[in-house]
This record gives C-alpha cells, sequence and structure tokens, in this order.
C-alpha cells in the first residue's frame, strides 16, 4: 500500500484495499499501520534511522523515501490521520477509505512550499557531490564553504516566498502583554483529543498572550515557518480554533501570531533537518 502511495499509483492501491477488505481485515486499524511506517519513513529521510527494522526491511524504506521530499510525506500523514478520524463514524466506511488513499495518491502540494523545498533538497544534493558550481555576483568570496552558499539560496528563496502571504497573515508583535484567563494547555489537548492533527502539531509546542480585550496572540518559540502558516491560515482550521476557544471561554477572539525565532540568531548546522517543517512528528507514536 504504501509503495503504491508514493508512486502514485491508485490502481494498485485500490487492489490493496480489496485484498485487505477480502481478508477481513479492519480498515481502521490497517490504516493506522500504514500512518505508523509512513511515519517511520519520515524519520529515517531525516535521520537515517530505522531501528525496528530487518536490513532488508529498512532497504526498502529507503527506496520509498526517496520518492518523495520530506514535506510530502508529511502532507500524506496528515491526510491519512484526516481520513482515519473521519472514517471511524461513517456508515461508508470502504468508499471514503478508497477516496482518501486515491487523494494520497495524487501527491497533491501545499502551495508550491513542497515544490520549493524539494529543488532546495536536488540543489544541496548536487553541490555537496560535487556536481554543480555555483555562480552567485552575492558572494565575491571564492572560499566560501558551500554550505553556506547553500544557506543564502535557501534564504532567498524563503524571503521570497514569505513576501506573497496576505498582509492579513503578517506576524504580529504584541506592545501590550496581559494576563488571559484562556487555558492553552486546555486547548492543545482538545485539537488531540477531537482529531485535529494539523493543528494540534502545529501549536503544540506554542504560548499564548492576550493584548487586548478580545485578542489572543500565538507565540512560536521555535519559529512559524511557512508550511505551519498555511495550516494556521486554512479557513477550517481557523473556524475549528475559534470555536473550541469560544466554547472554553465563551469568547469569540481574534487571534495573532509572533514568531520568536526571527529575532534570535541561527542555529548551527547542527540542527535536525525534520525541524525546518515546524511540527511535531512525535505525535504518531
Amino acid at each position: 500500500m504504501t509503495s503504491s502511495i508514493f508512486e502514485n499509483n491508485e490502481i494498485e492501491a485500490l487492489e490493496v484495499i480489496d485484498s485487505v477488505i477480502s481478508d477481513g481485515k479492519d480498515l481502521t486499524n490497517f490504516l493506522w499501520e500504514v500512518i505508523k511506517y509512513i511515519k517511520d519513513i519520515l524519520v529515517y529521510k531525516s535521520t537515517g534511522k530505522a531501528n525496528l527494522y530487518s536490513e532488508d526491511e529498512i532497504a526498502e524504506i529507503k527506496r520509498i523515501a526517496e520518492l518523495a521530499s520530506r514535506q510530502r510525506i508529511l502532507n500524506i500523514i496528515y491526510l491519512l490521520s484526516d481520513l482515519e478520524n473521519e472514517i471511524k463514524w461513517s456508515s461508508q466506511k470502504t468508499v471514503m477509505f478508497q477516496t482518501g488513499i486515491i487523494k494520497a495518491c495524487m501527491g497533491i502540494q501545499n502551495d508550491g512550499i513542497e515544490e520549493l523545498k524539494t529543488k532546495i533538497e536536488i540543489l544541496e544534493e548536487k553541490i555537496k557531490n560535487g556536481n554543480i558550481v555555483v555562480n552567485n555576483s552575492n558572494i565575491v568570496n571564492s572560499n566560501v564553504p558551500k554550505s553556506t552558499v547553500v544557506k543564502k539560496l535557501v534564504e532567498s528563496k524563503s524571503e521570497s516566498s514569505i513576501k506573497d502571504v496576505p498582509k492579513e497573515s503578517t506576524i504580529m508583535e504584541s506592545s501590550t502583554i496581559e494576563s488571559t484567563s484562556v487555558n492553552w494547555q486546555n486547548i492543545i489537548n482538545t485539537l488531540r483529543t477531537t482529531g485535529k492533527v494539523r493543528l494540534y502539531t502545529s501549536l503544540a509546542n506554542t504560548k499564548i498572550n492576550q493584548v487586548g480585550d478580545l485578542i489572543l496572540e500565538i507565540e512560536f518559540p521555535n519559529g512559524l515557518t511557512p508550511f505551519v502558516k498555511s495550516i494556521l491560515e486554512d479557513s477550517s482550521n481557523k473556524k475549528d480554533l475559534t470555536d473550541i476557544l469560544f466554547k472554553e471561554t465563551g469568547k469569540e477572539w481574534h487571534i495573532k501570531y509572533k514568531d520568536r525565532k526571527s529575532s534570535k540568531p541561527k542555529s548551527s548546522n547542527n540542527s535536525n533537518p525534520i525541524d525546518d517543517l515546524g511540527i511535531n512528528i512525535n505525535v504518531i507514536e
């Protein structure tokens, strides 16, 4: 099944589903195993580790990991996690399962961010292997390390993509911080228990401040990435968050975002590549 999804082979994936149903297996349990396996593929692609697998299994995981970027793998995890939550309450489990798997096979991208990351990864690999010579007029010192060249190119690309974000989603700086009666941890737990996986993983490590009568500011200590921002700007996600806040507090809050990492110096090259996505992958255990 997993190989079919990453190879965009919906026909083969549907045949696997038919086989699972014929064998009398539970679709929900089967889907969870698929999600967990794809999560392990993402971890392997980011860290090169797959401790619980044999050599043959690791070879297959490596093959599948090379078929997609980290962000596409993450998108598939999100999509299938939402699907798992939906089919629990559906009377048409098979139809929904088949539709969700077809959607996963389509390789839907996320506002061009996945394409950008894929191109950057390819560029980094070419420079690492010495298959490309960078000629950038902004880099005058020929002794600049290749890693620095890549970093400059990545930052340039990232800045240009952020400029396209609508003004209403611009990160807001607060002038006055007040104490708030909102129990933010309860909100986070509610997102998790109600199956709002995208919102939960995006907000799991954040803090909350009240900066006005009905204004809440969400702080991102580890940075607010374009990928996380795209999740928060989704209209259905906005409604889910405001609805949960209203149920918890009885108030209709206006929400702003604050990127703490933007004002801090960049860390060394020892950081984990998976951190660039700005999410907590350990949400799937």
